[in-house]
């Protein structure tokens, strides 16, 4: 694990960016191409009733995965500049601190469904014919959401801890675990919906194993820590758990609007169409993640970075040079689409990008701005020629500004004190 390490501090934004970004997509393509290939396995071996069945469980999934997302991310983004700081024994706490509150979140929220499992899934939208089957996956993809827990946050923590490639084998290998058990379990076995909730279940504890042992045994510097026990501690934990939860409850927001709309979605569907029409809707919802591993991989990867290099003041380079590969990167993007376009579209949008003069040259600030920034942008992509001989385009100056840091990190970090 030392030859995957990397070092927030020594090297640069972008080859830090590429370490971080290579391993998270390729785990992100894991994860999403297992949910696909569950439901591949679900609709061939049980059927559209079972289909409907596990995408009845779906919203409880979303909203586990929300609240991995938004302690994990919290405790990241404060544990980095801790470790910015050299704050690694805080840094060590907040990260112990996450994954025991989340642990115990979890725990109650599984024991709640556990304990009511038929109101749970009258809740959730189940008819009485598809009650059996989402039984039967509840009662075995419950527990192990509390090793969800552990994966989702500890995947945040084993990046920070310089471990992208670990981290993305915790994806990959329990994406491994849960299609050679479907296959298993729902074809060979035909033990149907409750073949699928054994195999999910299983990839899940694996994932949540693997970031557990990291944790406890092979990292550099996050390791989980034994915590003290008194009123005082108690006080500065919640307090340090509240500001870790402020940070991340975007990536909950995110979550829990997915969480709705398959859950409206079930309900809605189930009124109309019945059966059928939640396993129709079921097969649209296994590609959702397909949309989302993109944006979510370039987010993890560049949520240390950042975090790390504003605990140190080192905000002006960053921006500089991220929005420097920013604007890049979307020049060849338009480049290509560009070209991809019929000669007529091609013309259309050449004479829209003209009207940016007309702004650039605008009395009004705003106008003018907006101007400047299309115009320099339209002649960096090749839609308009150049004015003056060897004009050059600087991708840092055509960016338009943004702020040196996140709001969210404008707060300072509260350092626990004992």
């Amino acid at each position: 694990m030392n030859r995957d390490a990397i070092d927030f501090e020594r090297d640069g934004v972008f080859s830090l960016f590429r370490k971080l970004l290579i391993p998270t997509l390729l785990g992100s393509v894991a994860m999403s191409a297992m949910s696909t290939i569950d439901g591949i396995f679900v609709g061939h071996g049980v059927g559209a009733a079972g289909v409907a069945a596990v995408n009845i469980a779906v919203p409880v999934y979303q909203v586990m995965t929300g609240i991995g997302f938004m302690i994990g991310a919290g405790s990241s983004v404060v544990a980095s500049i801790h470790l910015s700081r050299k704050n690694l024994k805080v840094a060590r706490i907040n990260v112990t601190q996450s994954l025991v509150f989340a642990s115990l979140l979890a725990f109650l929220f599984v024991a709640a469904v556990m304990l009511f499992p038929v109101q749970s899934a009258r809740i959730l939208g189940s008819s009485e014919s598809l009650m059996p089957m989402v039984l039967d996956y509840l009662k075995w993809v419950m527990p192990s959401f509390l090793f969800e827990i552990w994966v989702l946050i500890g995947l945040f923590v084993i990046r920070l801890d310089g471990s992208p490639r670990y981290a993305m084998w915790c994806n990959i290998v329990p994406a491994i675990v849960n299609v050679v058990l479907d296959w298993l379990l729902i074809i060979r076995l035909r033990m149907g919906v409750e073949g699928a909730a054994i195999a999910s279940a299983a990839g899940i504890v694996v994932g949540g194993l693997m970031a557990a042992v990291y944790l406890l045994f092979f990292a550099r510097t996050l390791r989980l820590i034994p915590l003290k026990i008194s009123p005082m501690s108690m006080r500065l934990a919640l307090r340090n758990i509240a500001y870790q939860c402020r940070i991340g409850s975007s990536s909950l927001l995110g979550e829990l609007t997915l969480a709705v709309f398959i859950y409206v979605g079930n309900w809605q569907f189930m009124r109309y169409l019945g059966d059928d029409g939640v396993g129709a809707f079921g097969i649209a919802c296994y590609y959702a993640p397909l949309f989302f591993m993109i944006g979510n991989a370039i987010a993890q990867s560049a949520q240390p970075i950042i975090s790390y290099n504003y605990g140190i003041g080192r905000t002006t380079q960053v921006v500089q040079q991220s929005a420097a590969a920013l604007c890049r990167r979307v020049r060849n993007i338009r480049v290509a689409a560009l070209h991809l376009l019929p000669r007529a579209a091609r013309r259309t949008v050449r004479r829209r990008a003209g009207e940016c003069r007309a702004h650039r040259d605008s009395r009004l600030p705003a106008f003018r701005l907006r101007g400047r920034l299309l115009h320099s942008q339209c002649r960096a992509d090749g839609i308009l020629p150049e004015h003056r001989a060897g004009a050059q385009v600087d991708a840092v100056r055509a960016a338009p500004r943004i702020p040196a840091a996140h709001p969210v990190l404008l707060h300072p970090a509260p350092v626990l004190r004992h």
